[in-house]
């Protein structure tokens, strides 16, 4: 019981810490909030973008942790957490690409290939974060909903994590363990 508290605590902490701290670094130099200026909000979807891997990472961790502990109903809440996340970053992306229209016209001649680049690659970095977002809560809510043989794989459908080697015939570990390795001629070399 007390491993599992070990996990539990390290792995939402952890994830809590990948998500929380990315946004405070790139939120604090944008204060005083100004909705209204386009140029804030430019520099604001600007900031967004780029402070995106680390909470991905921590909301992977999180379901990864909950997963692993077999929180079925942690797992649920954190894939609607997923698809609210993947939600808002379509809306905030339309209004991103609309403010990039708008603006387009006040940057000078010299400097509109650069401004069309970092668009596009803003643009990209919120649909690959829109894609992620949505395939982690689509897989998390799948995972969640079988049953506990089937949750994470688990070979004895106990529910607990095996130690030592898998049973004979799982995956490829089996033979290898059972010391069954192919004729150096089986392999081509």
């Amino acid at each position: 019981m007390k491993r599992s508290r070990f996990f539990i605590a390290t792995g939402y902490w952890l994830a809590f810490l990948l998500i929380v701290l990315p946004f405070l670094e790139r939120v604090v130099p944008l204060l005083p909030v100004q909705p209204g200026a386009l140029q804030w909000r430019l520099g604001a979807f600007g900031a967004l973008s780029q402070s995106l891997l680390l909470p991905l990472v921590g909301g992977t961790l999180a379901i990864g942790t909950a997963a692993l502990l077999q929180q079925r109903r942690m797992v649920r809440f954190l894939a609607c957490v997923a698809f609210a996340a993947a939600s808002l970053l379509v809306i905030a992306t339309a209004l991103f690409a609309l403010d990039l229209v708008q603006y387009r016209a006040s940057v000078g001649a010299e400097l509109q290939q650069y401004y069309q680049v970092a668009g596009v690659i803003y643009l990209v970095s919120f649909l690959l974060a829109i894609v992620f977002l949505a395939w982690l809560g689509a897989v998390s809510w799948r995972a969640a909903a079988h049953s506990s043989r089937k949750f994470l794989g688990s070979p004895g459908g106990d529910g607990s994590l095996r130690r030592g080697p898998p049973p004979p015939g799982h995956g490829l570990a089996g033979p290898v363990l059972r010391g069954e390795f192919p004729a150096s001629e089986d392999l081509g070399s």
